[in-house]
């Protein structure tokens, strides 16, 4: 087993390895032998447990991991007779008085990239809406899965 190694020329001749066990015996490669990830800038961030999941919206779906990091799809021009899909990424780094705050990293619409983005809950009955401001301007409200089954959620 070799992680991350470039493929060996076919000049050269491989040293013999050990057998892998087979069968019931077989053990799992230990996590202390497998190289970790570099850790996201706003992973830990205190106060983000609330804003993480899916949200969804008439035109839109967003999902926020444990870490911050954000991806949305949404439409552009509903009206029109093939609406257009986009996407942005965007991290949360802080979280203050109820409001999550970043920026966005990556964008379908480079307008947006750089741009900073805020997000706050609001109680639904049942359920809870997140409201997006980016880039100052306010994005229609998410809901989570408890409002949108509920029906809150516009179709």
């Amino acid at each position: 087993f070799q992680l991350l190694q470039p493929h060996s020329p076919a000049s050269q001749t491989p040293t013999a390895q050990p057998a892998p066990a087979s069968g019931p015996t077989a053990q799992p490669v230990p996590p202390s032998s497998v190289v970790p990830s570099a850790t996201p800038p706003s992973a830990g961030v205190p106060g983000l447990a609330p804003f993480v999941g899916v949200w969804q919206a008439h035109t839109g779906r967003l999902v926020i991991d444990s870490t911050g990091t954000a991806h949305m799809t949404y439409q552009t021009c509903t009206a029109c007779p093939t609406p257009t899909q986009q996407t942005m990424d965007f991290t949360l780094t802080s979280v203050s008085n109820g409001f999550a705050s970043g920026s966005v990293t990556t964008t379908s619409d480079s307008y947006y990239t750089g741009k900073p983005v805020t997000a706050t809950l609001a109680a639904g009955s049942p359920g809870q809406f997140l409201q997006m401001t980016i880039a100052n301007l306010m994005w229609a409200p998410f809901c989570d899965n408890a409002a949108e089954a509920a029906g809150q959620c516009a179709a």
